[in-house]
C-alpha cells in the first residue's frame, strides 16, 4: 500500500511539473476559462431586459401549460414544434417558477455550452490552436450573442447538433445518432445537421490511439484460447511502462497492431476474430540491444478461415522509468477495444537498478464500414424518434402531426421559380451580414473561404484531415444556403443560426493558416491586434441588443405592464378583444383574467360585441389605429372609452380601452 502512495505520488509530481513547465497548457486552460466566463457574461446582459418575442410568448405559454399539469400533452393547443425544449422550458418552470428570465435560461446555457463543444468538436479536427480561436471568435459571436437570451428553439438544437458532429468525428455513432434524435426532438430543422454529422465523422482524422475502451469484447477471446498462464485482467489498468502504441486501419475496417511486446499465436488468433485480416505487430528497441535493432520471426496462426503471416517480436520492448510512461500514457487515445493483461511478475535488471517488467499490453483500433457506422447511428436515434412519434401520437385524435401543423404554418414548401432568386437572395445575404456584424470580419470571412478552397485545390492529391474538414464544412454551409434559397423558407434570422459555429470555425481556420508558411510573430501580433480592435463592438452591439437579429427588440415594450394591469382591474367576465396579441395575453393572462378574444376587422369585433352581454374591452397597439375601430363602433351606437396606457420611449405603445354600449352616433 505505502508503495502504491508513493508511485502516485511520483505520477502527480511529474504531471505537476508538466503543467508548470513553459510548454506546457497552463496559459491556454487560462484563456479558455477567461473566454467562458466572457461569452456567459455576455450572454446574460439582455436576459431579462428585452421583451418577450410573440414565438417566445407562445413556446412560454406551452411550457406553462406542461408545468402547471393542465395539459402535460399540449392536447388543447395545436403545436408545431417537437416538445423537448418545452419540456425543458416546463421543468425549470417548476423548478425556478414562471417568469421571462425562466423561460430564457435553457436558451442561454445552451449557447454557453456550445462553447466548450465547439472548442472540443475544433480542437479534434484542426488542433489546439485553431480551436482556441474558434473559442474566442464563438463567445464573441454576434449571432450566438443575439439569439442566447431568447426562449427560441435554436440555442438547444445548435447544442445538440454539434454535440452529435462531436461524437461522430470521436467515433461514438450511437451517441451520435443519439445527439440528432435529441435535436429533431427540439426542432425539425435537426435533419439538416445529418449531412454535416456524417460527412465530419465520415472524414475525422484518426490520430494514434484514438481511444475507445471495450475490454469486454477482448478479454474472452484472448482467455478462452490460453494466451497467457495466468490471465490476470484489471480494469481500469494501471498506468503501463510502456511506450505509446500506434495503430493504423484501412478504409475496409482491416485491422493493423503494432505493440512493443511478443505475443502468442493465440493472441493472434482473438485478433483475427475481432476481426482483423493481417496483423503486424513490431517489436519496439530492446534494452539489450542498440536503440535501431529489431528482431522478428513469422508465424501463421491457424484460425477461422485461410492462414495470413503474422511478424512476431522475439524480444520485449523498452523499459520506461515512471516519468516517460506517464507522459507516454497522457499523449494516448484509444480507439474502440483495450486490453491490458497482466504476466506472473518478475524482475528485469536495466542500468543497475531493478524493475518489474511492464505487463502485456495489446490495444488495437478497428474502422468499422460505412454501413455499421450507418447502423449505429440509426441505433442511437431511432428510440428517441420512436419516443417522438409515440408523444405526436397521443394528439392525433385532436390535432394533426406538428410535422403538419409546421408545415401550414410555413405555408407550405415549395421551390421558387427564378424571378424569386433574385430578392430571396439579398434577403438571406442582409441577414448573413450579421453573422459576424463587422465589415471586416466579413471581409475575412469570404478571403479565409478563399484560401481554404485554393490550399484545397492545390493538395487535391494529398488531402489532410483539416482540408477535408474544411471542404465538409464549406460544402455543407453552401448547400444550407442553397436550400434556404431555391425552397421557399422564410427568410427568417434564428434559420440562419446554425450557420455561426460553422462560420467561427472557417473564420478561426483562415486567420492562421498564414502560420503553416511562416512563423512570424509579427503576424501573431498583428492577428491579435486585429482581434482586439473588430471583436468588442459587434459583440457589444449584440449584448446591448442593438443589432435587427435575435428576439425582441422594442416592438411589445409596455404590453407586459399592459397585461399586469388588466390582470389585477378588469372582472374576470369580461372579454378582452385584440388583433395581434393573442400568444402575448395567452401567457401573461395564464393565471386567470378577462377571456382574450382575436378579431379580424373593426366590422368583426363590432359584430362580435353585440352578440355577447359580457364587458368588453379592447387593446390596440398604437393610438393611430384607434381611429377606424372608433369610427366603426360608433355606426353600431357604440363607443370607447379610454382606461389605460403605456409610453415607452415617449410614443404611446399600447392602449386599453372599454366599449360603451348605446352610444349615439
Amino acid at each position: 500500500m505505502a508503495e502504491t502512495i508513493e508511485r502516485a505520488r511520483g505520477y502527480l509530481a511529474v504531471i505537476l511539473s508538466r503543467w508548470a513547465r513553459p510548454g506546457g497548457h497552463a496559459a491556454s486552460t487560462a484563456c479558455i476559462i477567461l473566454t467562458l466566463l466572457l461569452g456567459f457574461g455576455l450572454r446574460l446582459v439582455s436576459w431579462d431586459g428585452n421583451p418577450l418575442h410573440p414565438d417566445e410568448a407562445l413556446y412560454a405559454h406551452w411550457a406553462r401549460l406542461a408545468a402547471s399539469g393542465r395539459d402535460l400533452a399540449l392536447l388543447s393547443v395545436p403545436v408545431d414544434k417537437p416538445p423537448l425544449f418545452t419540456y425543458i422550458v416546463a421543468f425549470a418552470f417548476r423548478i425556478l417558477g414562471p417568469g421571462v428570465a425562466v423561460a430564457r435560461f435553457p436558451s442561454v446555457l445552451a449557447s454557453v455550452l456550445s462553447l466548450p463543444i465547439l472548442f472540443t468538436l475544433a480542437r479534434a479536427l484542426y488542433g489546439r490552436s485553431v480551436a482556441l480561436l474558434a473559442l474566442v471568435l464563438y463567445a464573441t459571436s454576434p449571432f450566438a450573442i443575439s439569439f442566447a437570451p431568447t426562449a427560441f428553439t435554436d440555442p438547444l438544437l445548435v447544442m445538440w447538433g454539434l454535440l452529435a458532429c462531436l461524437l461522430a468525428v470521436r467515433g461514438r455513432w450511437v451517441g451520435a445518432g443519439l445527439a440528432l434524435g435529441l435535436a429533431v426532438a427540439t426542432k425539425q430543422q435537426g435533419l439538416l445537421f445529418v449531412p454535416l454529422v456524417w460527412g465530419l465523422g465520415r472524414i475525422a482524422p484518426r490520430r494514434e490511439g484514438q481511444a475507445r475502451g471495450r475490454p469486454w469484447r477482448f478479454y474472452p477471446l484472448l482467455a478462452a484460447e490460453g494466451a497467457l498462464p495466468l490471465p490476470v485482467v484489471t480494469v481500469p489498468p494501471p498506468i503501463p511502462f510502456a511506450r505509446s502504441f500506434k495503430e493504423n486501419t484501412d478504409s475496409n475496417g482491416a485491422l493493423t497492431v503494432r505493440a512493443g511486446f511478443p505475443l502468442t499465436p493465440a493472441c493472434l488468433v482473438g485478433l483475427r476474430r475481432l476481426g482483423a485480416s493481417d496483423g503486424t505487430l513490431r517489436g519496439l528497441p530492446s534494452p539489450q540491444r542498440g536503440e535501431g535493432e529489431r528482431s522478428s520471426s513469422t508465424l501463421s496462426p491457424k484460425g477461422r478461415g485461410k492462414e495470413s503471416p503474422v511478424s512476431v517480436p522475439s524480444a520485449g520492448g523498452d523499459i520506461l522509468n515512471g516519468r516517460d510512461a506517464i507522459l507516454a500514457a497522457r499523449g494516448q487515445r484509444r480507439t474502440c477495444l483495450r486490453g491490458f493483461l497482466k504476466r506472473p511478475a518478475h524482475r528485469l535488471e536495466t542500468d543497475g537498478k531493478r524493475v518489474r517488467k511492464p505487463a502485456l499490453r495489446v490495444s488495437c483500433t478497428y474502422q468499422p464500414s460505412d454501413f455499421i457506422r450507418w447502423l449505429r447511428l440509426l441505433i442511437g436515434f431511432l428510440p428517441i424518434f420512436a419516443l417522438l412519434t409515440w408523444w405526436d401520437s397521443l394528439r392525433w385524435h385532436v390535432w394533426p402531426s406538428f410535422w403538419e401543423r409546421s408545415w401550414i404554418a410555413y405555408g407550405g414548401l415549395r421551390l421558387t421559380v427564378p424571378g424569386e432568386w433574385g430578392e430571396r437572395a439579398c434577403d438571406w445575404a442582409e441577414l448573413l451580414a450579421y453573422l459576424v456584424a463587422s465589415p471586416w470580419l466579413t471581409l475575412v470571412l469570404l478571403l479565409s473561404i478563399a484560401l481554404l478552397l485554393g490550399a484545397a485545390w492545390a493538395s487535391r492529391r494529398h488531402l489532410t484531415g483539416a482540408a477535408r474538414a474544411d471542404l465538409v464544412v464549406l460544402g455543407y454551409g453552401a448547400s444550407f444556403l442553397l436550400l434556404h434559397g431555391l425552397v421557399s423558407f422564410q427568410p427568417w434570422d434564428r434559420y440562419l443560426v446554425p450557420l455561426a459555429p460553422l462560420a467561427v470555425l472557417l473564420l478561426a481556420r483562415g486567420l492562421l493558416f498564414p502560420l503553416t508558411w511562416t512563423k512570424s510573430r509579427a503576424y501573431l501580433a498583428g492577428l491579435i491586434l486585429f482581434l482586439l480592435v473588430t471583436l468588442p463592438g459587434p459583440a457589444r452591439n449584440a449584448a446591448l441588443s442593438r443589432l435587427p437579429v435575435g428576439g425582441d427588440h422594442g416592438a411589445y415594450a409596455g404590453l407586459e405592464q399592459v397585461a399586469a394591469w388588466v390582470r389585477t382591474q378588469l372582472p374576470a367576465d369580461a372579454t378582452l378583444y385584440h388583433q395581434d396579441l393573442g400568444w402575448h395575453l395567452a401567457y401573461y393572462l395564464f393565471d386567470g383574467g378577462p377571456e382574450a378574444r382575436w378579431y379580424a376587422d373593426p366590422t368583426a369585433l363590432a359584430e362580435d360585441i353585440q352578440r355577447r352581454s359580457r364587458p368588453a374591452y379592447v387593446i390596440l397597439s398604437s393610438q393611430a389605429s384607434a381611429g377606424g375601430v372608433d369610427t366603426t363602433l360608433a355606426l353600431h351606437d357604440m363607443g370607447m372609452a379610454l382606461m389605460y396606457g403605456v409610453t415607452v420611449n415617449e410614443e404611446t405603445a399600447f392602449t386599453l380601452y372599454e366599449i360603451v354600449r348605446g352610444v349615439n352616433p
